[in-house]
C-alpha cells in the first residue's frame, strides 16, 4: 500500500500558490517604487523651493549691489559706461550660476535603486521556485 503524505499538494495547488505569491510580490514592488519615487519627488520639490526663494533674495541683493557699483564707478567714468560694465559682469556671473544649476539638475538620479534591486532578487527567487 502506497503512503500519501497529507502535506503534499497537487501541481495545480502549487501553481496557484506561486501565482498568489508572484501577485503579492508585484503589488509590493509597485508600492515600494511608488514610495521611493514619492520621496525623491518630495525632496526635489523642497530643493526647488529653496532655490526659488534663494534666487529671489539673491536677485534683490544683486540689484542693490549693482546700483551701488554703478554709482561708485560713476565717480570715475560716465554713468552709462559704469552701468554697462556692471550689467555685463552681472550677466556673466548669472550665466555661470544658471549653467551650474542646469548641470546639477541633470545629475539628479531618479532611478528607484531599491526597487530595481528587489526586482532582481524577486526574479532570482521566481526562477528558483519555477525549477
Amino acid at each position: 500500500m502506497a503512503y500519501v503524505r497529507k502535506d503534499e499538494r497537487t501541481l495545480g495547488e502549487l501553481f496557484s500558490d506561486l501565482s498568489d505569491q508572484v501577485q503579492d510580490m508585484v503589488r509590493k514592488e509597485f508600492q515600494l517604487a511608488r514610495n521611493e519615487m514619492a520621496s525623491k519627488v518630495s525632496r526635489g520639490a523642497e530643493d526647488a523651493r529653496s532655490v526659488a526663494i534663494g534666487g529671489v533674495l539673491m536677485h534683490t541683493g544683486a540689484l542693490a549691489i549693482a546700483a551701488a557699483a554703478v554709482l561708485l564707478l560713476g565717480l570715475i567714468i560716465p554713468l552709462w559706461l559704469s552701468a554697462l560694465l556692471v550689467g555685463l559682469a552681472a550677466a556673466w556671473f548669472g550665466y555661470g550660476l544658471a549653467q551650474k544649476g542646469v548641470s546639477d539638475i541633470k545629475r539628479i538620479d531618479i532611478t528607484p535603486h531599491q526597487t530595481v534591486s528587489t526586482l532582481k532578487e524577486n526574479r532570482q527567487w521566481l526562477r528558483r521556485k519555477a525549477h
